[in-house]
């Protein structure tokens, strides 16, 4: 919101009574009817500019003009200045530039007359405010140089630095965002001296606006928490409240969407108690959007319906309505209701259509304007040529009246000077036409622009609409992948009555999943495995299912129930079926896995491992011989937790391809053994985003041993969810457990 400050001076008037004050304008205008004290008639005159100011600005322009004719009748100068200068920013407020600039230059002439460099200084100011406004930024910047060259800085700091933060805010718009840092640090040296402390704060945030248009995010926050501090010494809740919702905008484009959102909901809370409601409009919205970007559609419904009910009592604010739009379609879209999607879609599209065509007449509008100001300046020097030529001819008649005879050679000088002066007219008004059709041209380029503009929407909408088809065709696709690979998976019942207990913790990281697990009984005897294979989602689905298949066919066709064979066997097909070569560069994608036996008769396992260990949680384990083994424990536990060491090779080529180790183990009723891939101790969350680690892992398991196996699981899965809240999963995850 643009907001206009008019400056009146009334030093003058000290001596003034005050009888006129404050009275309505029938009684004022019998102050000006019956007095016959031209000062006083003159305030009379602008006391009642002042009440028609807002109202009826034409007759407050009148009272204006006329209290200015008797002022300068007078020779009350500064009584005049102040007035022109109300009047200049009455005509502002009316988009009247044209009659603004013509006050605001005669203000600059009546204070060069004065030699009054402070009002020097605020004329110039005027103007440049004036052609910042029509967006002729290079007179703007020349106004501004030549007021800060004479105003008298030592005698008054905080106009300095408000004029030199102007200077800053017109290099931020032009994009010269090193003179824009320049006039901050300037603007902030005056405000320091005055220890004007709103107006250091304000320098600072705009210091942080450069940083960010020149993408140095880290500089940016910086500011903006200088600011923040400022803020909050002097209890500013509204400008902490800015603060940290700008630090939000940053956090967004550099695409950290959990930063983000924690500065918008803290933004949001102040915005709601200060009721801020445009404020609290925009962070609703933006927030949406973030949840939109995270996939969490229904929190992005519940905040883009709640800014809906708002800018609906709003329905001025057109530009924050557009914003609110346009997340809400996404937040529909994403939800997979694509009427309400396509609903909103069409609303924001026939919203921003109005909006573009507002801004393209008012960008004609301001075109117009820099016209008229273009060819006021060319009449004034066309008339400032005709009145040379005026008095010239003056000068060449009276010369020849009197010196006919004796200077007729002066005459033919004359005619001469004239014709010369008759060719630079003619090329003034040539060189106007190709101004006037070079601007002729401009707009219709911009109106060309235009078209092009809606035409590319257009484009890009039904590249939207094409992409969205595709995208539901891949996730019905994906989504009918996974109930097969679900279908694959082991059944349960294989493991009842063979053992005490079981879970499983199985979490993909995509619909579909590149970890699995899997089962059979042979006899006596079952076969328990948990694999990672390369990558996840559908490549890493293809694996698994690929990797389950040759595991049916070694196991239960051709019987085969010892660890170390089955891995050798399964690491041939794999080589096999996806034509691995050992050579540099060549794929070797393949399963990295931890796979038992359990002789249910003796209680005795067989391990071999490829990258992946064993864990045993036992209170009797007897270690065997020729087994590399690690042993951790915990105060309070126990048991202790036993780490039987893996094969370092991959169920893929390798530049090793020795034999698997098969170890065979003793247990006991109630050992419990765990199978995982490398999901869960490498994802990233904590306070401070860090891997969860093995350590922790193997932590929590002897934490959690002597507890139920689902109660074991509801642990582990609860403990994964609140260690990445807020981070995104990295991996797929499986985590087995299994009770003799």
């Amino acid at each position: 919101m643009q907001l206009i400050n008019r400056f009146l001076t009334l030093n003058v008037f000290l001596l003034i009574s005050t009888c006129i004050l404050g009275q309505n304008p029938d009684s004022i205008q019998n102050v000006i009817n019956t007095t016959d004290v031209d000062s006083v008639k003159i305030q009379a005159y602008f006391e009642l500019a002042d009440i028609y100011y807002y109202d009826n600005p034409d007759t407050a322009a009148f009272f204006y003009k006329t209290g200015i004719e008797i002022g300068k009748s007078k020779n009350l100068s500064k009584i005049v200045f102040n007035a022109q200068v109300n009047l200049f920013m009455l005509y502002t407020s009316q988009s009247d530039y044209f009659n603004a600039k013509i006050i605001a230059n005669d203000a600059l002439a009546l204070a060069g007359l004065m030699k009054d460099s402070m009002l020097i200084s605020q004329a110039h100011s005027n103007l440049g405010n004036l052609y910042s406004l029509i967006e002729m930024y290079e007179k703007a910047l020349n106004h501004f140089h030549q007021a800060i060259q004479v105003y008298p800085i030592e005698k008054n700091p905080v106009e300095a630095g408000k004029l030199y933060g102007r200077m800053g805010n017109l290099y931020l718009t032009m994009g010269y965002y090193d003179d824009a840092e320049k006039a901050y640090n300037r603007a902030i040296e005056f405000f320091k001296k005055a220890n004007v402390q709103k107006g250091i704060i304000v320098a600072t945030q705009n210091l942080g606006i450069v940083e960010r248009h020149r993408k140095n995010f880290d500089k940016a926050i910086e500011f903006y928490n200088q600011a923040l501090k400022e803020h909050e010494k002097i209890g500013n809740q509204a400008g902490i409240a800015q603060c940290m919702a700008n630090i939000g905008n940053i956090y967004v484009e550099n695409n950290e969407y959990y930063k983000a959102l924690t500065n918008y909901h803290n933004a949001l809370k102040i915005f709601i108690d200060q009721n801020q409601t445009i404020d609290e409009v925009l962070c609703y919205s933006e927030i949406a959007g973030l949840y939109v970007k995270i996939k969490k559609p229904d929190l992005a419904l519940d905040y883009i319906n709640k800014s809906l009910r708002l800018i609906q009592t709003m329905p001025e604010n057109l530009r924050t309505r557009l914003a609110v739009l346009y997340n809400l379609q996404d937040a529909y879209a994403l939800s997979g209701d694509s009427a309400n999607a396509y609903k909103f879609l069409d609303e924001y599209q026939s919203l921003n259509d109005s909006l573009m065509i507002l801004d393209s007449q008012k960008r004609i509008d301001i075109l117009k304007t820099q016209l008229e100001f273009e060819q006021k300046d060319k009449d004034i020097q066309l008339l400032t040529v005709e009145n040379k030529l005026k008095e010239t001819e003056l000068k060449r008649k009276s010369i020849f009246q009197i010196f006919y005879l004796i200077f007729i050679g002066f005459a033919i000088f004359a005619i001469s000077a004239l014709f010369f002066l008759f060719r630079l007219k003619k090329k003034a008004n040539i060189a106007l036409e190709m101004k006037n059709a070079e601007i002729l041209q401009q707009k219709e380029e911009i109106e060309s622009q235009r078209d092009e503009i809606e035409a590319q929407r257009d484009m890009v909408y039904s590249q939207k609409l094409d992409l969205e088809a595709i995208h539901l065709k891949i996730s019905q696709s994906i989504e009918y992948a996974q109930i097969i690979q679900t279908s694959i998976l082991p059944d349960p019942e294989i493991l009842k009555g063979s053992i005490s207990d079981y879970f499983v913790f199985y979490k993909p990281k995509d619909i579909v999943s590149g970890d699995f697990y899997w089962w059979a009984k042979i006899e006596n005897t079952t076969v328990i495995t948990a694999v990672d294979c390369t990558g996840h989602g559908v490549p890493g689905a293809f694996m698994s299912m690929l990797g389950i298949s040759f595991l049916r066919e070694i196991v239960m066709k051709e019987y085969i129930t010892h660890p170390g064979v089955i891995l050798r066997k399964l690491r041939k097909e794999i080589v096999k079926s996806l034509n691995q070569k050992d050579e540099l560069g060549a794929p070797r994608d393949g399963m990295d896995m931890a796979l038992v036996s359990i002789n249910h008769n003796t209680n005795i396992i067989q391990f071999a491992g490829a990258h992946n260990p064993v864990y045993i949680v036992s209170s009797q384990f007897q270690k065997p011989e020729k087994t590399l083994v690690q042993e951790y424990s915990i105060e309070g536990a126990d048991c202790k937790l036993y780490e039987i060491k893996p094969d370092k090779m991959p169920i893929a080529i390798y530049h090793k391809m020795d034999p698997f180790t098969n170890h065979e183990i003793q247990l006991h009723q109630g050992d419990q053994i765990y199978m995982f891939s490398d999901g869960f101790a490498d994802q990233f969350g904590g306070l401070e985003s860090k891997r969860f680690m093995y350590n922790a892992f193997r932590e929590l398991i002897l934490k959690i041993s002597d507890k139920p196996m689902y109660l074991q699981k509801e642990i582990i899965e609860t403990t994964f969810n609140i260690w990445k809240e807020g981070q995104e999963q990295i991996d797929d995850v499986v985590v087995l457990g299994i009770k003799i």
